[in-house]
């Protein structure tokens, strides 16, 4: 697809772009040695995209006295940063770059103090544009995904805990590590925003990164219970959270590891039935998440059996008026061979409660004032 050049080639002090590859394979780099920069599928491009939707000189990247820039040539697809599309922007480190449909990071020389000045930098200098009210929602959007690049690039990120723990008798089952979430309470550590919830490549490289270091959390800790880890559907797209899964195992062990997805991934993603059996070939768990259906919805999951359901919340609060429904959709979860997991037990009437209809697994802010006062405090 790209004629590119390495970066070991290059001064260290000079810019470059940086592709991931759909299949998980390692990130190319193509080094900015000239400025202007021409991107295009003409063969005179500096970066030569060999795609019918790149136009021939598709935009540049130019540095001026305020910094990098980035300018789109007028081409027929557009060029696009942080999600917004743009003629003439400029560019910093971390910025996400669509060229028609090619997707890079944009990379400069970074900030020499450390994690410190980079905590800085997003409390003070990107917060301005992401919170300010009334502000442009394109500027905005972009404030938002620098701030979350800036994160990732900086590790700058911790994961936030729930305990799960088994309701009979209130012993620690294991941990789910929350990844992203939207604004409510969230600390500045943590990942949140309004973009938590758009489905693109930063939100996916900050889920990993969440996930990898909750699992390096539990090892430093020498946690022997469970670890449920977040993803969501889109993540499914290609070949990156199996190859994530795979050295993630190696690392903590399969038998400790639940992958969970919400429900609607066994639908929306195709072949699901190949990807259900290469997570058993890892030898993880599976749990399916926002379960809300009846028993025809699970009948549906009989070829592709998880570990774990864990129920709606909204499910559950209609439950409490319906109570025959719930009664059903557990009944036909353990039908599946799997256990539930019910979210929101805040209550002792309420765990003995659920433990009457036979769900083995709780979650709540009970549970997890009880077992992660040392963890990072949930805050969702």
């Amino acid at each position: 697809m790209m004629r590119t050049k390495r970066l070991e080639a290059s001064k260290p002090e000079s810019p470059w772009l940086e592709y991931h590859a759909t299949d998980g394979s390692a990130p190319q780099r193509t080094v900015l040695e000239s400025l202007p920069f021409v991107i295009g599928r003409g063969d005179a491009a500096d970066l030569h995209l060999d795609s019918s939707r790149v136009s021939r000189v598709h935009a540049r990247i130019e540095r001026d006295s305020r910094g990098f820039r980035v300018v789109d040539s007028t081409s027929t697809n557009g060029t696009l940063l942080n999600g917004t599309r743009v003629h003439d922007a400029p560019l910093v480190h971390g910025d996400i770059l669509v060229i028609a449909d090619i997707e890079f990071t944009f990379h400069c020389q970074p900030a020499t103090d450390g994690l410190p000045q980079a905590t800085q930098v997003m409390g003070q200098g990107l917060q301005d544009l992401s919170t300010a009210p009334g502000g442009d929602p394109g500027e905005q959007l972009i404030a938002e995904v620098r701030k979350l690049q800036e994160s990732v690039t900086r590790r700058a990120l911790r994961p936030y805990w729930h305990a799960v723990v088994q309701l009979q008798d209130e012993q620690l089952f294991g941990f789910e590590a929350i990844t992203l979430v939207q604004h409510g309470g969230a600390s500045s550590s943590h990942v949140g925003g309004g973009i938590a919830g758009i489905p693109c490549r930063v939100t996916s490289r900050a889920r990993a990164l969440l996930r990898l270091l909750a699992v390096e959390d539990m090892l430093q800790r020498g946690c022997d219970g469970r670890v449920v880890l977040n993803y969501a559907s889109h993540e499914w797209q290609d070949q990156r959270p199996l190859t994530e899964l795979q050295r993630l195992c190696a690392r903590f062990g399969s038998d400790q590891l639940v992958v969970q997805m919400p429900v609607l991934t066994t639908g929306v993603i195709e072949r699901f039935a190949e990807l259900y059996s290469a997570l058993k070939g890892l030898g993880v768990a599976i749990a399916y998440d926002q379960v809300a259906g009846g028993p025809s919805q699970l009948r549906l999951l009989r070829k592709i059996p998880p570990n774990f359901v864990r129920l709606s919340a909204n499910f559950m609060q209609a439950g409490e008026r319906q109570p025959s429904n719930l009664q059903a959709l557990i009944s036909g979860a353990r039908d599946l061979g799997a256990e539930v997991i019910v979210p929101g037990v805040d209550s002792e009437p309420q765990r003995v409660h659920y433990t009457n209809l036979g769900c083995r697994f709780g979650q709540g802010m009970a549970f997890d004032r009880e077992f992660t006062p040392d963890l990072v405090p949930v805050s969702l």
